[in-house]
C-alpha cells in the first residue's frame, strides 16, 4: 500500500479542518496507517520511506495476513 503520512500533528489537525484537500483527504500519520492494517489482521513486514518532505513522507507499506 502506498501512502502519504503526515509528519506534524499541528498541521494534520489544521488540515483536517480545511475542506477540499483532495490529494490528502484523510490526514493520517504513519502509526495510524499501520493500525489500520494490524487492526484488520495484518502483520506489517516493511514500511519503506520513498520520499521525505516537510508536511508528508511518502511510504510503501508491505503487510501480510496473519496466520
Amino acid at each position: 500500500m502506498s501512502i502519504d503520512a503526515h509528519n506534524h500533528a499541528f498541521f494534520r489537525h489544521l488540515f483536517r479542518m480545511i475542506p477540499g484537500d483532495i490529494l490528502h483527504p484523510h490526514q493520517y500519520n504513519l502509526k495510524e496507517y499501520e493500525l489500520f492494517l494490524t487492526d484488520r489482521g495484518m502483520d506489517i513486514i516493511s514500511s519503506l520511506r520513498l520520499k521525505k518532505e516537510f508536511f508528508f513522507d511518502h511510504y510503501v507499506q508491505i503487510a501480510v495476513r496473519k496466520g
